[in-house]
């Protein structure tokens, strides 16, 4: 039997991992687990008490609205205004998605179809390689150059890149997915690099989806910058936004598009088709985290900044070299020479057996992520230090 949307789908690495964990676990053993980016802080205390009482309104637990409530809109809409000085009319430019990954998956339903081309990086989140082939396009793959390793910005690395695959591809894309603060490799651009990858679009009449999962987690004084405050952004580009990590709402999911109005328009009414929206409770609750906490993301990068520089620390001071991000809420690390020989799902699990550490192999991120690892900064400063001490004794060759 033929199952055509996934045949092409590569082997899940992540599910070994899982499943040595899974087996460690019930012997007893105490992983301390960096490998899935599942935020652990809580969700903002007044979002869960507005839930909770929307829930018991029985007028909540109809249908709702697909495209999200208009006050969600709204303040959506505002918080890119506060954030980003950025205007968006919540009626024509913003719509609800029930979290990234969907409004992803069905952008590209939208805008692609077979015989089509999409530029992604490479590495990249496993939905961007795998978004564009559920619509029956093919992938053209950029390479993103880790910015601990790379002599040069990881944007220009990027958009070298980035001309040279338009410039060879023999069918010209018509999507170009990409992610600042990028996962896994957590590089990092400026405006600047926003604006010229906006022109860059405009030029070749390409369309730029925007994956801004980690819009609020930028540290020492880094904002990372919306594509959508570039000059004319709106005329190529959308962006997603959302709540999992910026409000710790992994669960709930929420999440937006926003940005150029015919393609928001033409979500909208695919949506129209596939869903009635997120269960309503949550969009009041998601109203009020916004307008109420808005502050929230600050506390929780507070937190995540304290957990990045106990790792980073810690792994300098055992002999792992690694480069300290300016944002997301990952670390990416190559895997030490004296342990080059394995490739990173074999170093992966030679970590969870070895040391009792789960990370995620760089290969599940496509073949630009082999030869690395990644944290996600989802355990405490104890059970990091706890890590370091364990990783110390389990890779003797960095002494």
């Amino acid at each position: 039997m033929e199952f055509r949307r996934i045949t092409g789908l590569p082997p899940y690495v992540f599910a070994t991992i899982n499943g040595l964990k899974a087996q460690a676990r019930s012997q007893g053993r105490d992983i301390v687990d960096f490998g899935f980016g599942n935020p652990d802080l809580p969700s903002p205390d007044i979002a869960v008490e507005k839930l909770a009482e929307a829930a018991h309104n029985p007028k909540n637990h109809r249908y709702s609205a697909s495209r999200g409530l208009p006050n969600l809109r709204l303040a959506m809409a505002t918080r890119y205004k506060k954030l980003f000085d950025v205007d968006l009319d919540p009626d024509t430019e913003v719509v609800t998605t029930i979290g990234a990954k969907e409004g992803l998956t069905h952008l590209m339903w939208v805008l692609l179809g077979p015989g089509d081309t999409a530029i992604v990086p490479s590495p990249s989140y496993p939905i961007h390689l795998a978004g564009p082939g559920f619509a029956g396009a093919q992938v053209i793959t950029v390479p993103m150059v880790d910015p601990g390793a790379s002599t040069n910005d990881p944007g220009d690395d990027f958009f070298a890149g980035l001309v040279a695959a338009w410039e060879s591809a023999t069918v010209k894309p018509r999507v170009i997915i990409c992610s600042f603060p990028h996962n896994p490799t957590s590089a990092c651009v400026d405006l600047a690099f926003m604006e010229r990858l906006v022109n860059f679009a405009l030029e070749r009449e390409v369309i730029i989806c925007h994956d801004f999962a980690y819009a609020d987690l930028g540290f020492d004084g880094y904002q990372p910058p919306s594509i959508l405050q570039a000059p004319r952004a709106k005329e190529c580009c959308v962006e997603l936004y959302t709540l999992t990590k910026s409000f710790s709402m992994a669960g709930w999911r929420v999440g937006f598009m926003v940005g150029n109005a015919e393609i928001v328009a033409a979500l909208t009414k695919l949506k129209s088709y596939l869903d009635y929206g997120t269960f309503q409770p949550v969009q009041i609750a998601a109203i009020v985290a916004m307008n109420e906490a808005s502050d929230y993301p600050d506390l929780l990068r507070e937190v995540y900044q304290v957990r990045r520089d106990t790792l980073i620390s810690g792994l300098n001071r055992i002999g792992w070299s690694v480069a300290a991000p300016k944002g997301s809420m990952f670390i990416w690390a190559p895997i030490p020479e004296p342990y080059r020989e394995m490739d990173s799902l074999e170093f992966a699990k030679f970590l969870i057996t070895e040391a009792e550490v789960a990370t995620s192999p760089g290969v599940g991120f496509g073949e630009g992520g082999d030869g690395h690892v990644r944290f996600a900064l989802i355990e405490n400063e104890l059970r990091t230090q706890q890590a370091i001490r364990n990783l110390k004794r389990a890779l003797p060759k960095l002494n």
